[in-house]
C-alpha cells in the first residue's frame, strides 16, 4: 500500500503505520522529541484528511465495478451446483482406481515375499546339498571306513600318491567349503544329523595332517612340510601345527633344561642357555624356512609371510616350552635368597633372552613374543623388588651403622701409585659413603631394570649424610630433617 504524497513535511514516516509491531505510545513518544504535541496533532489531522479524500476518489473512480459486482454473481450458485456432480463422479473414479492400485501393489508385495522365502529356502537347500556332497567327498578322499568306493577320478588321485599336493589342496578346499556352509545353517535338522560324520572327518583330517607333519619334519622333506603347513593354514588349524611342534620342543627342553646340565656344563647356567639357543638354528631351520620364506638371509624387516598365514612357531611353540622347562626343572635360578646368585642368574637370563629374540625371523615376531603370556610369566618370576630390598638393607644399613659410631680417621693411603678407594678422605664416614655409592652402581649389584631405585638410593645416601653433618655441627635440626632420616632408615625405594 502506498500513502498519498501530500504533506511531505509531516514529522513522522508514513510507513511506520504498516509495521506489525506498531505501538501508539511509542510512536507518540518518538514524535514528541521532534515537535510539540499540537504540531503532531496538526500533522495527523492533515494526514487523515488526505487519506479520506483519496479513499473517496478511489470509490468514485471504480463505482461502476462496485455496483456491477452483485449483478455478476447472479446464478453463480447454480453453476457451482452443476459442477458438483461431475466432480463427485471424478472423485469416485479416482478412489476406485486408487483401491485397485493398492490391491495390485499388495498382491505384488505378497508374491515378492513368497519369492524371497522360496529363494531363501532354495539357498538353504543348495547348501544342504553341498554339505552332504562335501561330507561324502571328504569321506572318500580320507578313506573313512563305511563309505562307498571312490569315483574313478578320486581313486586315481588317491592311488597315485596318498597325500600329494593336489589331494591336500582338494581336501583343504572341500573342508573349508564344508565349514562355511555348516556355519550358515547350524540349527537345521539335517546338519545336526551329519555332525557326527563331520566330527569324524575333522578327527581323521587332523590325524592325517599330524602324521604327515611329523614324518616330513623328521625326514627333513621341505616340499612335503610346505604342503602340510599350507593345508593347516587352508583349514585355519595353525594352532594344531604349533601344538604338534611343541611336542618336539618339549622333548628337547626337558632333556637340556635341568639341574644336571647346569652342574655338568663348564659354563653353568650360561652353558645351559647356550644349549637351548642351539635348538632354533639346528632343529627349526627347515620349519622356519618354510613358515617364513621371506624372512631368511637376515631380512628381518620385510613382510612376515609366516604370520600372514597364521604361523608363529617361535612364540607359540618354542618359547612357552622353554619357560615351562625353566619353571618346572630349575626354579632355583629365580630364588632371591642369595642376592649375588640372583644377580648372576638374572643377568645371564637377560642375555639369553636378547640372544633368543635375535633368532626371531622378524621384528613382528619379537613384538608378538613380548606380548605372549609366557613372556610375562617368565619376567614375573624375577622378584626384583625383593632383590632391591635386600641390597637396600645391605647398603643403607652399613652406612647407618657407621653413622652411629664415633668419628674415626680413615686408613692411611697406600704408597704412591697404589689404588685406594679411601684416598682423599680424612674420615672413615666419607669412605663408607663413597663405598656405598660405588656398591649401588657396581657390576655385581646394579641391574638396569632397577636404575630408578638405585638412583633414588644414591640421593638418599647424600641426604642422610648431609642431615648427619648438620646435626653434628649445629645440633638437632627441624622435624622435617628428622622425618627424612626416618624415611631413609625405613624406606626401601
Amino acid at each position: 500500500m502506498e500513502f498519498p504524497m501530500q504533506h511531505q513535511s509531516v514529522c513522522f514516516s508514513k510507513e511506520t503505520f504498516l509495521e506489525e509491531n506498531f505501538n501508539v505510545d511509542e510512536f507518540v513518544s518518538q514524535c514528541r522529541r521532534a515537535v510539540t504535541i499540537e504540531t503532531l496533532k496538526d500533522n495527523l489531522d492533515a494526514f487523515f484528511r488526505t487519506l479520506k479524500s483519496d479513499m473517496v476518489e478511489l470509490i468514485n473512480r471504480d463505482y461502476a465495478d462496485f455496483v456491477n459486482l452483485s449483478s455478476n454473481l447472479v446464478g453463480m450458485d447454480k453453476t457451482i451446483d452443476h459442477l458438483q456432480t461431475p466432480l463427485k463422479q471424478l472423485r469416485e473414479e479416482i478412489m476406485t482406481i486408487r483401491c485397485s492400485a493398492d490391491a495390485v501393489v499388495s498382491a505384488i508385495e505378497s508374491k515378492l515375499a513368497v519369492r524371497a522365502e522360496i529363494r531363501d529356502q532354495k539357498r538353504i537347500l543348495e547348501r544342504l546339498i553341498a554339505i552332504t556332497e562335501s561330507v561324502e567327498r571328504l569321506e572318500r578322499l580320507l578313506k573313512i571306513s563305511g563309505v562307498p568306493e571312490c569315483t574313478s577320478e578320486i581313486k586315481e588321485v588317491v592311488e597315485k600318491e596318498e597325500f600329494a599336493d593336489v589331494l591336500l589342496e582338494r581336501i583343504s578346499s572341500e573342508y573349508n567349503n564344508l565349514q562355511y556352509n555348516t556355519s550358515t545353517i547350524l540349527d537345521h535338522p539335517i546338519v545336526e544329523n551329519v555332525k557326527p560324520r563331520i566330527a569324524q572327518i575333522t578327527e581323521t583330517l587332523q590325524n592325517r595332517l599330524e602324521s604327515d607333519f611329523k614324518a616330513s619334519f623328521e625326514d627333513g622333506d621341505k616340499e612335503r612340510l610346505a604342503q602340510t603347513l599350507q593345508a593347516y593354514a587352508a583349514i585355519n588349524r595353525q594352532g594344531d601345527a604349533e601344538a604338534m611342534f611343541r611336542s618336539f620342543v618339549r622333548l628337547y627342553m626337558q632333556k637340556v633344561v635341568s639341574p644336571k646340565t647346569i652342574l655338568t656344563h663348564p659354563q653353568g647356567l650360561s652353558g645351559m642357555f647356550s644349549e637351548v639357543l642351539k635348538f632354533v638354528p639346528h632343529r627349526c631351520s627347515l620349519l622356519l624356512e618354510v613358515a617364513y620364506p621371506y624372512q631368511q638371509h637376515g631380512n628381518r624387516t620385510g613382510q612376515q609371510k609366516g604370520m600372514d598365514r597364521g604361523f608363529d612357531f617361535i612364540t607359540n611353540s618354542v618359547w612357552p616350552e622353554i619357560v615351562s622347562a625353566l619353571q618346572e626343572n630349575v626354579p632355583v635360578i629365580f630364588s632371591v635368597g642369595n642376592p649375588d646368585n640372583f644377580h648372576k642368574n638374572y643377568s645371564v637370563s637377560m642375555e639369553f633372552l636378547c640372544a633368543f629374540e635375535g633368532q626371531c625371523p622378524s621384528q613382528a615376531v619379537v613384538k608378538h613374543l613380548r606380548t605372549h603370556p609366557s613372556f610375562a610369566s617368565f619376567m614375573g618370576k624375577w622378584n626384583l623388588s625383593v632383590y632391591f630390598q635386600i641390597r637396600f638393607q645391605e647398603i643403607a644399613g652399613s652406612l647407618e651403622n657407621c653413622l652411629q659410631l664415633p668419628l674415626q680417621d680413615s686408613s692411611p693411603p697406600l704408597p704412591e701409585g697404589g689404588s685406594n678407594p679411601k684416598e682423599g678422605f680424612h674420615l672413615e664416614l666419607f669412605c663408607k659413603v663413597w663405598s656405598a655409592l660405588e656398591r649401588c652402581w657396581s657390576k655385581g649389584v646394579f641391574l638396569p631394570a632397577l636404575v630408578h631405585r638405585f638412583w633414588k638410593l644414591s640421593l638418599q645416601l647424600f641426604i642422610r649424610t648431609s642431615v648427619w653433618l648438620e646435626e653434628a655441627v649445629l645440633g638437632p635440626t627441624n622435624p622435617s630433617k628428622t622425618a627424612a632420616v626416618s624415611q631413609f632408615q625405613g624406606s626401601e625405594g
